[in-house]
């Protein structure tokens, strides 16, 4: 396991910081336990004042929301003190990051088919979009999926 400051300088790198995310959303379609959430504030703002370009992937299972995080975008914006850009689909990355106006994040990871398959060209699709990786998911951990296992063996720090 490599630690963050094998990074070197973050200044403007490109971040792709797998969080966890995944919360049960309430009927009325707020969050409804947001402990997840506030947990990614801390590393979030150090990479963010670190100058880096950070890119959160994430995965939302909760069926409620159709699987998105677009209608959760201002409480998550609330709740991690800051505003966070909304990227639809992953070819919308590439970009966004070109024109960089602050950290996004990219919807549902697990939209994409390659995701729970651990797909090797989905998983290099995605480490052409950053430089760094980071795994904060530590509950998606134990998943072959792509985002985790595959992705760093394209893209570690």
């Amino acid at each position: 396991m490599r630690i963050i400051k094998e990074a070197g300088d973050l200044k403007g790198k490109k971040v792709l910081l797998r969080a966890d995310l995944d919360v049960p959303v309430a009927d009325s379609g707020g969050i409804e336990e947001s402990f997840r959430i506030k947990r990614q504030k801390n590393f979030l703002d150090y990479l963010i004042d670190a100058g880096a370009k950070v890119v959160i992937v994430a995965h939302i299972s909760d069926e409620s929301v159709g699987r998105s995080f677009g209608g959760l975008m201002p409480q998550l914006n609330s709740l991690l003190g800051r505003e966070i850009n909304f990227i639809k689909n992953l070819a919308g990355v590439g970009e966004y990051l070109d024109k960089y106006v602050g950290p996004a994040l990219l919807d549902n990871i697990r939209q994409n088919e390659g995701e729970e398959k651990n797909d090797p060209d989905f998983a290099k699709e995605l480490s052409s979009l950053g430089e760094v990786y980071i795994n904060e998911a530590f509950s998606a951990s134990h998943r072959s999926h792509a985002s985790i296992v595959g992705l760093p063996k394209f893209l570690l720090i």
